[in-house]
């Protein structure tokens, strides 16, 4: 039973840090009463609120099945709330004019990505330009993506003065013909 629940803590930390929401950080002490269920149900409250995995402290404790089955509770219970998606997903497509310079989408695109570092809750930015054989792509040449914390924090981003400021710019350089967005939270 003992390897058991190891192995099922093994697979679950490895889980929770490949998933990417979490990074690793240490529990220190023995927790609780003790016990390594105690440990391990602190451990998990630990690493929800610092976005951290588990190391549990408590050695040579018994696993009974009682115990085993209350840990394997907490870990699945766990696991599932941490890799529930609550980040948000903001698809930007753009096509941009006949005669827009090579020089003028760059510093759109440069632009675009000042943003993360100036507006909060965005985790991260991407961008790239269709290269899809199927020709479907309607003239929309250019994808931006930022992933947001959460729905909060997205819709902060809306109407942001950098966000505005942005759209100021863009006008400015006259560049772009249409824009297609959507927001989506990810399956799981």
């Amino acid at each position: 039973m003992r390897k058991l629940v190891r192995v099922f803590l093994m697979i679950a930390g490895i889980v929770m840090l490949s998933s990417g929401l979490v990074h690793p950080v240490q529990a220190h002490g023995v927790v609780g009463d003790g016990t390594a269920a105690s440990c391990i149900e602190s451990a998990l409250d630990a690493a929800l609120i610092t976005g951290g995995t588990i190391r549990c402290a408590a050695r040579r404790t018994r696993f009974t099945a009682a115990t085993s089955g209350r840990v394997s509770s907490l870990v699945e219970g766990r696991i599932a709330m941490q890799l529930a998606p609550t980040f948000v997903r903001h698809i930007v497509i753009f096509k941009y004019k006949d005669g827009s310079s090579p020089e003028q989408i760059q510093r759109a695109t440069d632009a675009f990505r000042a943003l993360q570092e100036k507006i909060p809750g965005i985790r991260a930015f991407e961008h790239g330009i269709n290269n899809s054989p199927e020709g479907k792509n309607l003239n929309f040449t250019h994808v931006y993506t930022l992933t947001f914390d959460d729905l909060a924090a997205r819709d902060a981003y809306l109407p942001h003065p950098d966000h505005a400021q942005f759209g100021t710019l863009l006008q400015q350089l006259g560049i772009v013909e249409d824009v297609f967005v959507i927001d989506y939270l990810p399956a799981s």
